[in-house]
């Protein structure tokens, strides 16, 4: 909770990727309050009170993620909704005559944008969902300790680029530092 209020107003991409995480430790832990608890909540050095919040935020996530019937796989539909807006914004920056340095990154990116696509599933997705969900990836891999090929490292490398202008627009944006005309 703490970790993705922060995340949420600094960065939007790396709090989807945070969020998205979260989904996958609830899930590790078998929905069950007790190992959130154990694992997570009481790992905090937090006063009483804060880490009453922390659990009830993710008691509340599980909620959400039961109601949804997300208990395998798949996102909560806040988060698939903030990806679309994430993407609206993205089609937007591409529009946009000022946005020079973006374009730039987008022309870079897209090629390893498309091959991502093509890994991915049959399932219709955008370019920010094939993007974060590269991104995602990668994170998991990162964190398994596995060996990541030079080329792949590479091309997540410009998707990851893109993504932090991205983000900065957003949160320049979200944040009134800019209006829409100024983008």
């Amino acid at each position: 909770m703490l970790i993705a209020r922060e995340k949420k107003s600094s960065n939007i991409a790396e709090y989807i990727l945070y969020m998205w995480q979260i989904e996958d430790i609830i899930r590790s832990l078998d929905f069950s309050p007790e190992k959130v608890k154990a694992e997570i909540v009481d790992c905090f050095d937090q006063p009483a009170q804060v880490k009453n919040e922390i659990m009830q935020w993710y008691l509340s996530l599980m909620k959400m993620m039961s109601n949804e019937g997300i208990l395998q796989s798949g996102h909560l539909v806040f988060l698939v909704h903030k990806v679309n807006e994430l993407n609206d914004f993205h089609r937007l920056l591409l529009l946009s005559p000022k946005q020079k340095q973006y374009h730039e990154a987008y022309n870079i990116a897209k090629p390893n944008i498309e091959a991502l696509a093509q890994r991915g599933s049959d399932v219709e997705r955008n370019e920010m969902d094939i993007c974060l969900t590269g991104l995602y990836g990668l994170l998991m891999l990162n964190l398994q300790q596995k060996n990541i090929s030079i080329d792949t490292q590479n091309s997540l490398r410009t998707v990851s680029r893109l993504m932090a202008l991205l983000a900065d627009a957003y949160r320049k944006y979200e944040n009134g530092e800019v209006d829409l005309e100024e983008i």
